[in-house]
Formats: structure tokens, C-alpha cells, sequence
């Protein structure tokens, strides 16, 4: 791992990271936020995390970051120093599928890393050096490492988002990039770097509605983004007061002083979880598995859905079942479906049994993407055993 960033792993102490969050702190002291009950502290299995300064109870107002230390769209709109660079490479003769690529996102990735690498000083500095140095998202994975997944539906997902991550970079770098190396330099845009400021977004963008007239954009929140993940039937996690300009988070739960403050981050699937925030979570009750199932009309392609135990089938995958079953009238829907679960389970080449096994000799490594992907493993092979299960005995409803 890199020298001055902590792997996270449960018996480390990330010293290294102590004076970051130091300066850190100090920047948001200096920006005088209008409310922050939170603490930034190195948290064992977590890298960094918040704790609360006092008593929170549930629905209390515990955090406001003004819109002055919000990063959005505003940063890289018209009239800013990016658009009018921008303005003057991209013209008529610029190719198309170029210019479809200057959306909200790509723009941010721009600014993102003209201001991490700027040589006269970021006003985010702080941020940007609290921020991780690498991720544990699949597409930052080793050959190696992408083989502990292996029968999962991430693996080629990673490698999907990793050749569109190239493929993007490539046009840029081609139209863009090498048109203006004053504004772009190879240091600060190199393929490396495009790979961790997307990343960086994919893991710490929110989509806040700040009234700017189209609907929600794409937000890097500084201090609210460092809030670790929990599932909660509160799901709007952040909120934008356009009273005064800032946005805010309530507790969704009581937390007492000293102890580590969580939100949701949508209650997602832990799919999505480690593909774009790069984290597994045990005991995820929103959990499912992305299964393929062959087109019903047997033209070779396939369609993708979350399948899981917790919570009711897919109207897809029901359609999926019941347009199978239309095929071969001998066999009812439930089953052309618990023959789909039974094939996907019999594709991995380790028992739950020898995941625990090998997730005790990963583990002590400190390699998180290891330990991720053998987790990722075996709580894919949870799922379909329990979908399985209950499809069997009747609990889980499917469509006969």
C-alpha cells in the first residue's frame, strides 16, 4: 500500500493519518461550519470514520457543511475557468462521441484533478489529502484477486467498468487532454490518476437537489462523505436547506457521545456496495445476488437481476419463470427458476465452509480486496442457498 494512507485492517492504528485529519479539522474550524457534532477519528477496520461529540438522538440535526465547501457542477459550469478551456478545444470538428463525455461527471473528474495536483494551492487541499490513495472496488483488483470472485457476476462487471474507464481516458486524453497539457498535465492526468478521481466520485458523490433548476446533481460533500455505512429505514441520509445554503444531515438513530456515527447510503446491495464504494457489509438485510438468466426467446442474449431472499422476486424474474415455463409447459415456473439458482450455485468452486477457512488465512494479511472478495463469495452462496430454501418450502412467493 502506499506509504502515508493506512490499509484499514482491524489491527492497524493509522497513525500515518493522524495529521491529515488533524489539518483537516482545522480547515473546517477555519470555514466555520454552522453546526458539527462530529469527531474524525482512525477506526480500526474502517480506515477513518466520525464519532459524536455529544448525545445525538434520532432526528437530530448533528451536521451542516456550507455550499462554500461543496464541490457540484457550479465548479465546472459556464463562466468558470474549466468551461472556457474546455470551450476552446471542443468545436465542430471535435468527434461526437467526444463531446457526449463532458457531461457533470467527466468535468468533475477534470476539476478534481487540476485541483489535487494544482501547484499554486487547492482550496480543498485538506480534503483531497484526507481522501483514500486507492480503493477496494473490483476494478482496482488483481488478476489474482478477481479470482477469488470467480462465478461471481462482479467479476466481469469489474472488467466491463474497467475497459469503459479505458476507453473513456483514451477518447479524452486524444481530443482533450493532449490539445491543452498546460491545463492538463500527463502528472496530474495520467490513466492512474482518471482511475482514482472516478473512483473517488463513484464512492463519495451524492446527489443533492441545491435548486439549481435540475433536480439533483452530482455533489462531493467534504466531512458529511466520511460517515461510514449502515442500512436504516431512513433513506434520505442528506438534505439540502436552501434557507441557509448548506447541507444537512439528521440522525437516524441514538448515538451516544463517543461512539461511531453511521448513515445509510441508500440500502443497496453489497453488489453495488463493493463496485462502487468498495466495501463488503456483513448481515446486509438488503442483500441480493445479480444472477443472469438466458432471454426466455433462446436468442443467446441474457438479462440481469438482484435476486434475493429478504425481500420479494423481481416482477422480472417472475416474467423470466413464467415466459420459461410457456416454453416447456411440463415444468412450472417455481422450478425453471430453482433450476437457474441450482446451476449459478454449482458454478463456484468452493463450499461456504471453505470460504470461512480461506477468508481466516486472508484476513490476517490486511489485503482488503481479499478479504472483500472472499466475503462477496460467500454471501452470494448465502443468499442463493436461503432463495433456494425458502422457494422451496413455500415462504418466499414466486409465480405459479
Amino acid at each position: 500500500r502506499a506509504e502515508d494512507t493506512c490499509s484499514g485492517s482491524e489491527d492497524e492504528t493509522c497513525v500515518s493519518d493522524a495529521s491529515k485529519i488533524a489539518r483537516f479539522e482545522e480547515w473546517l474550524q477555519k470555514h466555520e461550519l454552522p453546526l458539527n457534532l462530529l469527531k474524525i477519528e482512525s477506526i480500526p477496520g474502517f480506515r477513518m470514520g466520525t464519532t459524536a461529540t455529544e448525545n445525538l438522538k434520532e432526528g437530530q440535526l448533528y451536521i451542516s457543511v456550507p455550499e462554500k465547501l461543496l464541490i457540484g457542477p457550479e465548479r465546472v459550469g459556464p463562466g468558470t475557468k474549466l468551461h472556457k478551456k474546455l470551450s476552446a478545444i471542443v468545436n465542430s470538428s471535435t468527434p461526437q462521441e467526444v463531446a457526449r463525455l463532458l457531461d457533470d461527471r467527466t468535468k468533475l473528474l477534470m476539476f478534481v484533478l487540476r485541483e489535487k495536483h494544482s501547484t499554486k494551492g487547492s482550496f480543498w487541499k485538506e480534503y483531497w489529502d484526507v481522501m483514500p490513495a486507492t480503493f477496494s472496488s473490483p476494478t482496482f483488483f488483481s488478476e489474482d484477486e478477481l479470482k477469488e470472485l470467480q462465478a461471481s457476476e462482479l467479476v466481469p462487471a469489474a472488467r466491463r467498468e474497467r475497459q469503459k474507464l479505458r476507453q473513456e481516458y483514451d477518447l479524452l486524453r486524444a481530443h482533450v487532454f493532449s490539445a491543452d497539457r498546460k491545463t492538463f498535465p500527463k502528472r496530474a492526468f495520467s490513466l492512474s490518476e482518471w482511475r482514482w478521481a472516478s473512483a473517488l466520485y463513484d464512492s463519495r458523490v451524492i446527489q443533492l437537489n441545491r435548486n439549481t433548476g435540475r433536480g439533483n446533481t452530482p455533489t462531493f460533500t467534504p466531512l458529511i462523505d466520511m460517515v461510514n455505512c449502515i442500512e436504516s429505514h431512513d433513506r434520505s441520509f442528506i438534505a439540502f436547506n436552501f434557507e441557509t445554503r448548506a447541507a444537512e444531515m439528521r440522525a437516524d438513530r441514538d448515538t451516544p457521545k463517543g461512539v461511531q456515527v453511521f448513515e445509510t447510503y441508500g440500502n443497496k446491495s453489497n453488489y453495488e456496495y463493493l463496485l462502487y464504494n468498495g466495501f463488503v457489509m456483513d448481515d446486509n438485510p438488503n442483500d441480493c445476488l445479480y444472477l443472469s438468466f438466458p432471454n426466455p426467446k433462446g436468442d443467446g442474449r441474457e438479462m440481469s437481476f438482484c435476486v434475493g431472499s429478504a425481500q420479494a422476486l423481481p416482477k422480472q424474474v417472475k416474467y423470466w419463470a413464467r415466459a420459461m415455463s410457456d416454453r416447456d409447459l411440463r415444468v412450472a415456473p417455481t422450478e425453471h427458476l430453482l433450476r437457474r439458482l441450482r446451476e449459478k450455485l454449482a458454478q463456484y468452486p468452493t463450499s461456504i465452509e471453505e470460504d470461512r477457512q480461506r477468508l481466516s488465512e486472508v484476513q490476517p494479511l490486511g489485503n482488503d480486496n481479499l478479504v472483500f472478495a472472499v466475503k462477496m463469495r460467500m454471501h452470494e452462496k448465502q443468499t442463493l442457498r436461503s432463495t433456494i430454501a425458502k422457494l422451496e418450502d413455500g415462504t418466499l412467493a414466486c409465480c405459479d
